[in-house]
């Protein structure tokens, strides 16, 4: 799998200042805007957002809420019932960019998505290891001495791994906006393989965890 570089921007709008996708060239909403349902715009461009996985949050959130002040249907009301479809529509698409947007994990699932590169298995000894935990919890469960021990020493053990691994996945995700930053394929597939691979164990640790309690 190549990754293309810059290819998250539609054609013509790879700009230095991108605009949000509900405006138009002179930077007034373009409420009558559309796309070709199987080509959405990304939630990058909804925002009018450079395509980065490092994000400065509260910025983005700023522009988030400005977005949803001018596109609120009560706005629109006076210019008829087409106009309120169509701002309730861009709002939509507003509101999943930022659900999308706000986490960086979903951030990195939305990119494997886009790469075709969701359907990534787990490491074979990192597989086992966790076969191993849930074995060690499954034994256990007999005696609630022994079992409230492995759990407190599991629950502690998976946290810290689960910190790692966020850790892991913004260190990846640095790798990757650095090579398109300067157009280097080899390092920005290098950089989704890493990320496909810790995404993965994320819902893994995730249900260890709540098995966990």
């Amino acid at each position: 799998m190549a990754v293309q570089m810059h290819s998250f921007v539609r054609s013509g709008e790879a700009t230095a200042t991108p605009r949000p996708f509900a405006e138009g060239p002179d930077g007034q909403l373009d409420l009558a805007r559309s796309y070709a349902p199987a080509a959405p715009p990304t939630p990058w461009e909804v925002l009018g957002l450079p395509m980065r996985l490092d994000l400065d949050l509260p910025a983005v959130e700023l522009r988030v809420r400005g977005l949803i002040r001018a596109l609120h249907p009560d706005r629109f009301h006076t210019q008829g019932p087409q106009a309120v479809a169509d701002a309730e529509r861009h709002t939509a698409l507003v509101n999943d960019a930022w659900r999308t947007l706000r986490d960086p994990e979903r951030r990195v699932g939305w990119l494997l998505d886009h790469l075709g590169q969701n359907q990534t298995a787990l490491p074979p000894a990192w597989a086992m290891a966790l076969f191993e935990r849930n074995e060690a919890i499954d034994d256990a469960q007999g005696d609630p001495v022994a079992s409230a021990q492995i759990r407190a020493a599991l629950l502690a053990e998976v946290r810290a791994e689960r910190e790692q691994l966020r850790a892991e996945i913004a260190v990846a995700s640095a790798r990757f906006d650095a090579a398109q930053q300067t157009g280097d394929s080899s390092a920005a597939q290098a950089a989704v393989a890493t990320l496909a691979t810790l995404l993965a164990q994320a819902p893994a640790l995730d249900n260890l965890l709540a098995r966990l309690g």
